[in-house]
């Protein structure tokens, strides 16, 4: 488990390996160890392109921790399922479904609920590289998003668009 979290830190790294502690606690009927593994197997595998292995694990981990009623390890499985865009039907049957959308005003009404997600992420300082990674979307996607919230809030750049999302976060 140490190598693979290690692995975690590490750009291009096997995204297999939390798969094989996976398996192995599965064999040791270890399931919150277990449920944990597949969570960060999902991460990697999405990150890696790899959705319907992703999808696949995520759902074996909610179904992990919804059996143990594990409630901040279902709440981090939701968020990885809403920022992936995968639906988890485990996930709604024990209430933990993750983000739901909010009614927005203001000039943050005029950006889709994905837009808003870049933003948010662009807000703590990441590079289109992390906000990728984060959202498990091509960086390419990040810079197409980014130009359709600096047209809709009408701004020139990233500091602009941050400052409008502090100025009016209470909305969303």
């Amino acid at each position: 488990m140490c190598s693979a979290e290690d692995a975690r830190t590490t750009p291009g790294a096997d995204p297999d390996i939390w798969r094989g502690v996976a398996d192995l606690l599965d064999g040791l009927g270890q399931p919150y160890p277990g449920s944990y593994a597949r969570l960060r197997s999902a991460e990697a595998l999405l990150s890696g392109r790899r959705t319907e292995d992703g999808a696949a694990d995520l759902r074996r981990a909610a179904e992990l921790a919804a059996g143990l009623r594990a409630g901040p390890l279902l709440t981090e499985i939701a968020e990885v399922a809403h920022r992936a865009r995968i639906e988890v039907p485990t996930l709604a049957a024990v209430g933990a479904v993750g983000h739901a959308p909010a009614a927005v005003d203001g000039p943050l009404a005029r950006l889709t609920d994905r837009e808003r997600e870049v933003l948010e992420v662009l807000a703590d300082g990441a590079t289109n590289k992390q906000i990728a990674a984060r959202l498990f979307i091509t960086p390419k996607t990040v810079g197409a998003h980014l130009a359709s919230v600096f047209a809709k809030l009408d701004v020139t750049n990233r500091t602009s668009a941050a400052a409008v999302l502090r100025e009016h976060r209470a909305d969303i």
